[in-house]
């Protein structure tokens, strides 16, 4: 009797052991079966992270950085915090991408849109332009010989500049303006004109 009780002593035993499994066995039994295993996973959101992070700096650095591009890796960070790393992964993936095309984006706008200094040229160019024409036409009125057209060019070139359409007000003053210098060379070329007998 008492053989049969350590028999199953022993029976009972060997039961229990090959019941419950070592750690290493159940995260050998996660991974076969596809669930997650909170350390593995907590380890690649860290460098899914890290490589977020890297990319949003250096769209940061190029003055590029989108604006909501934080705000996802804070929220990843949040969802890490509660265990949720799937969704911490899908959030720091987003921000990695955005971190991405917001430096690839910076290239390519690197020579994008009007330089200040370019503008600010073309607005001198037109102001000037203005200012000789009626120079010009001041003149030409001096002397008498102010052509009829002229103040129709430079009124439109005011109108032009008034609109910020600088391009076309230099060409409509330059206009204005050779037409008061041409006015001013004919006056003096036709004094002594007349009939003569």
């Amino acid at each position: 009797m008492k053989a049969i009780k350590q028999i199953a002593t022993i029976c009972f035993t060997l039961s229990l052991v090959a019941c419950t499994a070592s750690p290493v066995q159940e995260t050998q039994q996660s991974k076969a079966q596809g669930a997650p295993v909170v350390g593995e996973e907590q380890g690649e959101f860290e460098t899914a992270r890290q490589e977020a992070a890297k990319a949003l700096k250096r769209a940061n650095e190029a003055g590029h950085e989108w604006k909501n591009s934080g705000k996802f890796l804070k929220k990843a960070d949040q969802a890490a915090k509660k265990g949720n790393y799937e969704k911490a992964m899908k959030l720091v993936e987003v921000a990695r991408q955005e971190g991405e095309l917001a430096l690839h984006q910076s290239k390519q706008q690197a020579g994008a849109g009007p330089r200040l200094s370019q503008i600010s040229a073309k607005i001198k160019l037109a102001e000037n332009e203005i200012a000789l024409a009626k120079a010009a036409r001041k003149a030409a009125n001096k002397v008498g010989h102010e052509w009829k057209n002229t103040g129709k060019f430079l009124k439109k070139a005011e109108q032009a500049a008034d609109a910020m359409n600088y391009g076309k007000a230099a060409k409509l003053a330059k206009t204005a303006r050779l037409e008061g210098e041409l006015a001013q060379i004919q006056a003096v070329d036709q004094r002594n004109a007349g009939p003569r007998f």
